[in-house]
């Protein structure tokens, strides 16, 4: 007669437990074994700060002229420079910008104002090109091997994510972190937690921080519900409580807000599926593979349709990546493309003037603010990299790997150095600031900034109220 116990484990598995042993399978690719501990080295925190000087460097010869003829740009001057000029420190902090905190660029503005008048375009435009350093530099940490194994295709996709295209309005714009932050928000979704105390508790406060920073991070709350879950079914106390912070500060911005700022939109247009597929192919793909200037050469060729032909390619060539790896990592490739997705959808649900811009194919080439793509291009780039890190190694590895980040780096430098911007000469009106700012003297000041076409100022009136923006960002 059998062991009533060997008896019991000799059951077949009810679909519960199906579920589960698949449920943990699956998150267990995406997000890492948990409850183990990634070993962080000397060396690694000397490549993390390396890499970090390294990519802040890039961010600034992009736009030289950032640091050779400061001046600001948009907001950063209408809202954050006159708001903390005009405001105490609280006040500051606490006043909204089209509806939404906006804290990282505030607390760059606070950082700023030592510096004097004339040297705060420089404070935040170095600000912002090392805070967006610090944050894509993150991927070159251990807690993400489960995603990309390699060390060195790592630290690519973070010298690739600053040199995109998309970025002329972003690079050196505190304003504008924001879009950064969403691609670092994505990523860490998906890393492999730190188990400390001291680790979870300063990475908690980084994303509250950062989730305060920019509304596209909304995207990320599917993801940490996901995570919520497996840690209860794993009653990992770290996982789901680390999870809970991210979706109550994820709720505490729908109480705050209302709508993440996206009122702002006027325009009455529908949700088009076939809008945002011409952007998506367009703007989001072929950009990548061939580049700003390459789209705009093959389009003048043979029509706007070829950005559905070049997407078309890059994503049989992907699918042969995927069939040489024998279709490992296929299931990461899935979950970030649906990001992808979810983005372009949440993007042109918020943005409803995305929506007539985009039905005619022919102006998506040109039209549409670039920054709406940036989060696009980076993960359509990393699910690439999924694809070549999973190859057998062999010389077909490298000469793949070799082939594909070539043709993608040089579609890159088509973009990498930005038009300079002319000069509005930003010294010569700071220092009539504080003669705009003294009460006495009723000197009202108009200070031109970029953009310039439209044009965009700061405007100091004697009764010191807040300004508000010549144009809609």
């Amino acid at each position: 007669m059998l062991d009533p116990a060997l008896e019991t484990d000799s059951k077949p598995a009810s679909k519960l437990e199906k579920i589960n042993r698949v449920f943990n399978r699956v998150t267990s690719e995406l997000f890492g074994e948990g409850g183990v501990a990634v070993v962080v080295t000397r060396q690694t925190v000397l490549v993390y700060f390396g890499l970090t000087l390294f990519l802040a460097v890039l961010l600034t010869l992009r736009r030289v002229d950032a640091v050779a003829t400061p001046q600001f740009w948009a907001e950063d001057g209408t809202l954050i420079f006159r708001n903390s000029v005009l405001l105490n420190s609280w006040d500051f902090l606490s006043t909204s910008v089209y509806g939404f905190p906006y804290l990282l660029p505030k607390l760059i503005g606070l950082f700023a104002r030592p510096f004097g008048f004339e040297a705060a375009p420089l404070v935040y435009s170095l600000a912002a090109n090392v805070f967006v350093a610090l944050l894509i530099a993150t991927f070159s940490l251990p807690h993400f091997k489960h995603l990309v194994k390699s060390d060195i295709l790592r630290i690519v996709f973070c010298i690739v994510v600053v040199c995109l295209p998309n970025s002329d309005e972003l690079i050196g714009a505190a304003i504008n972190i924001g879009w950064y932050i969403g691609i670092w928000a994505v990523l860490t979704a998906f890393m492999i937690l730190p188990r400390s105390r001291v680790g979870l508790i300063g990475l908690a406060l980084v994303h509250v921080i950062c989730l305060y920073s920019s509304p596209s991070a909304i995207i990320i709350a599917p993801i940490w519900f996901v995570r919520l879950l497996r840690g209860f079914l794993r009653r990992d106390k770290a996982e789901w409580t680390f999870a809970l912070v991210i979706l109550a500060t994820i709720g505490s911005l729908f109480l705050v807000t209302g709508d993440f700022g996206s009122n702002l939109d006027q325009s009455k247009a529908a949700f088009s599926v076939v809008a945002m597929l011409n952007f998506l192919v367009t703007r989001v793909i072929s950009e990548l593979i061939v580049g700003n200037f390459g789209i705009l050469v093959l389009d003048g060729l043979f029509g706007p349709f070829i950005g559905y032909i070049v997407t078309l390619l890059g994503l049989v060539g992907l699918f042969y990546l995927l069939r040489v790896a024998r279709y490992k990592g296929a299931l990461i490739s899935l979950a970030f493309g649906g990001v992808i997705l979810s983005s372009m959808i949440l993007t042109f649900v918020g943005r409803k003037s995305l929506n007539e811009t985009g039905a005619v194919l022919g102006d998506v080439f040109i039209a549409g603010s670039g920054r709406y793509f940036l989060l696009g291009n980076a993960i359509f780039f990393l699910v690439i990299l999924f694809s070549l890190d999973r190859l057998p190694l062999s010389r077909l590895k490298v000469t793949l790997v070799s082939v594909v980040l070539g043709v993608i780096l040089l579609a890159l430098s088509q973009s990498f150095l930005l038009p300079v911007r002319p000069d509005t000469h930003w010294p010569q009106y700071a220092r009539q600031i504080p003669a705009a700012l003294d009460p006495t003297t009723h000197q009202p000041l108009v200070i031109p900034i970029q953009p310039v076409d439209p044009p965009w100022y700061i405007r100091f009136n004697t009764d010191l109220t807040l300004a508000r923006p010549v144009a809609l960002p």
